[in-house]
Protein backbone atom coordinates (compact mmCIF):
# COMPACT_ATOMS: atom_id res chain seq x y z
CA UNK A 1 0.00 0.00 0.00
CA UNK A 2 1.51 3.17 -1.35
CA UNK A 3 0.45 6.31 1.05
CA UNK A 4 -1.23 9.24 -1.16
CA UNK A 5 0.59 12.05 -2.48
CA UNK A 6 3.99 10.50 -1.45
CA UNK A 7 6.47 7.58 -2.59
CA UNK A 8 5.98 5.75 0.89
CA UNK A 9 4.86 2.34 0.97
CA UNK A 10 3.62 0.50 4.06
CA UNK A 11 2.55 -2.84 4.82
CA UNK A 12 -0.92 -3.59 5.52
CA UNK A 13 -2.56 -6.84 7.18
CA UNK A 14 -0.96 -9.60 8.37
CA UNK A 15 2.55 -9.01 7.31
CA UNK A 16 2.49 -5.42 8.25
CA UNK A 17 1.39 -6.24 11.82
CA UNK A 18 3.69 -8.83 12.04
CA UNK A 19 6.47 -6.04 10.60
CA UNK A 20 5.51 -4.05 13.49
CA UNK A 21 6.01 -6.39 16.12
CA UNK A 22 9.48 -7.02 15.22
CA UNK A 23 11.18 -5.39 17.63
CA UNK A 24 9.13 -6.71 20.80
CA UNK A 25 10.79 -9.89 19.31
CA UNK A 26 14.13 -8.96 19.59
CA UNK A 27 13.69 -7.63 22.68
CA UNK A 28 12.30 -10.64 24.01
CA UNK A 29 15.67 -13.03 23.07
CA UNK A 30 17.93 -9.96 24.57
CA UNK A 31 15.69 -10.16 27.75
CA UNK A 32 16.42 -14.00 28.28
CA UNK A 33 19.79 -13.13 28.38
CA UNK A 34 19.41 -11.10 30.73
CA UNK A 35 16.84 -13.24 32.82
CA UNK A 36 19.15 -16.42 32.55
CA UNK A 37 22.19 -14.77 33.16
CA UNK A 38 21.33 -12.31 35.84
CA UNK A 39 18.36 -14.01 37.84
CA UNK A 40 18.83 -17.46 37.02
CA UNK A 41 15.33 -18.22 35.89
CA UNK A 42 16.24 -20.75 33.33
CA UNK A 43 12.51 -22.04 32.34
CA UNK A 44 11.18 -18.13 32.24
CA UNK A 45 14.24 -17.49 29.91
CA UNK A 46 13.43 -20.46 27.95
CA UNK A 47 9.51 -19.50 27.74
CA UNK A 48 10.99 -15.66 26.73
CA UNK A 49 13.64 -16.99 24.01
CA UNK A 50 10.57 -19.45 22.72
CA UNK A 51 8.33 -16.57 22.25
CA UNK A 52 10.74 -14.07 20.89
CA UNK A 53 11.68 -16.91 18.34
CA UNK A 54 8.32 -18.13 17.23
CA UNK A 55 8.12 -14.50 16.88
CA UNK A 56 10.68 -13.67 14.82
CA UNK A 57 10.01 -16.73 12.92
CA UNK A 58 6.67 -15.98 11.61
CA UNK A 59 7.49 -12.51 11.02
CA UNK A 60 10.02 -13.84 8.31
CA UNK A 61 7.98 -16.30 7.06
CA UNK A 62 5.11 -13.63 6.72
CA UNK A 63 7.15 -11.02 4.99
CA UNK A 64 9.14 -13.45 2.69
CA UNK A 65 6.25 -14.79 1.33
Amino acid sequence: MVKPDSDEAVRSGGPGFLHAWLPLGGALLLAAVVVAGGLRLNRVAGVLALAGGIQLSAAFAALSL
